[in-house]
């Protein structure tokens, strides 16, 4: 997954697993209220990732950022010099 959005963003790529984190979130999520809290968070937190990661997030540590856009909560890299936003893990809040 590649982010769509203009030059001035920084291009948000997500590691392999992270499908596997969210398709973990949908189903949990799904049968008591809707899949869809899922897939409309994943398009927000990839938005404001692609706008201003350093802003939008928070330090985790050292070098991984952290955010959240409930139900979701990502960990990500910033790579300032190539505009580029490396997102390694997905988890969810329980149901």
């Amino acid at each position: 997954m590649n982010s769509p959005y203009p030059d001035s963003h920084f291009n948000v790529e997500y590691e392999p697993d992270v499908g596997d984190d969210l398709a973990i979130a949908f189903l949990a999520y799904f049968p008591v209220m809707e899949g869809h809290r899922v897939a409309r968070a994943e398009q927000i937190l990839d938005y404001l990732l692609s706008d201003d990661p350093l802003r939008n997030g928070s330090m985790n540590r050292e070098d991984l950022y952290r955010i959240v856009v409930s139900p979701l909560v990502g960990f990500y890299e910033v790579y300032e010099e190539l505009r580029l936003v490396k997102v390694s893990r997905m988890g969810y809040f329980a149901v």
